[in-house]
């Protein structure tokens, strides 16, 4: 028996008319998840200054299909940011320069609860930072 090739815009227009709907792909978990406990749980309200920030990277596109990266840690108390860097790549050496400059702005030895919703953060630099008494990653 010898076998028929047809395009795939026929095949879809023939499903379509006999009301045929292709299963879906499922999604699948990975196992190795690496993110901290959600500490700060959606609760973004904060009585003094310096005791949660926020961090996330978002990006910024200019001229012709450019892309510059943002980088910036909040204060959730007056919703001041503390530190940003822009970059031209989205990776950890841009999210570093900006923690440590938001850590120098820190004066007291406060605990201060500090949120990382980014997977791919975690260089041991940051792991050692982030075990001092006064930050608790979320």
């Amino acid at each position: 028996m010898q076998s028929k090739n047809y395009k795939l815009k026929r095949i879809k227009r023939l499903m379509r008319v006999a009301s045929i709907i292709r299963k879906r792909k499922g999604c699948t978990k990975s196992g190795d998840s690496n993110y901290e406990e959600n500490i700060l749980d959606r609760d973004f309200t904060t009585r003094s200054p310096n005791n949660k920030w926020v961090t996330d990277v978002t990006y910024l596109e200019y001229g012709l299909s450019q892309k510059a990266y943002l980088s910036a840690v909040k204060d959730l108390y007056d919703r001041y940011i503390v530190s940003f860097e822009i970059g031209k790549h989205n990776d950890d050496p841009l999210v570093m320069r900006t923690l440590e400059k938001a850590f120098k702005t820190l004066e007291r030895d406060d605990d201060l609860l500090f949120t990382v919703h980014i997977k791919r953060i975690c260089p041991s630099n940051f792991e050692i930072r982030s075990t001092s008494k006064y930050v608790t990653r979320s």
